[in-house]
């Protein structure tokens, strides 16, 4: 009688390829598309943190004319410097508008923005005025 045989035999001319276990099912490439296609829409769609300030914040608006108004009140450039540093050392913030946001800058709006800058001040940038 002969003996019988122990060894696996192939069914295959050739041994197949090792696949993971997403990719042996047939559609197993386009559920990992799908899936990383939902990861990148999810992440654009996640709204940014919002910026909340501890301290007071300070409402600036640049008429057209040029008039610096500080919380509704007119100011000078000077006086808004000042307040700027009493607003940093209560670790505040500027909302920032001015007319007219779409076209040219009035008078004094580029040195109100420079002043901000050098107190170091976060600030938000408001579409509308006042």
């Amino acid at each position: 009688m002969p003996a019988p045989n122990t060894r696996v035999q192939r069914t295959r001319s050739s041994a197949s390829r090792h696949r993971a276990p997403l990719t042996r099912h047939p559609l197993g490439g386009q559920i990992i598309a799908v899936l990383v296609f939902l990861a990148l829409v999810y992440g654009c769609y996640r709204k940014e943190p919002v910026y909340e300030p501890k301290g007071p914040i300070l409402k600036v608006f640049v008429t057209a004319d040029g008039t610096i108004l500080a919380d509704g009140q007119p100011t000078t450039l000077e006086e808004l410097k000042k307040k700027f540093a009493e607003l940093k050392a209560k670790d505040g913030a500027v909302w920032y508008s001015r007319a007219n946001p779409g076209g040219n800058p009035p008078p004094h709006a580029m040195e109100v923005i420079v002043a901000i800058t050098e107190a170091r001040l976060p600030v938000k940038l408001e579409d509308q005025g006042k």
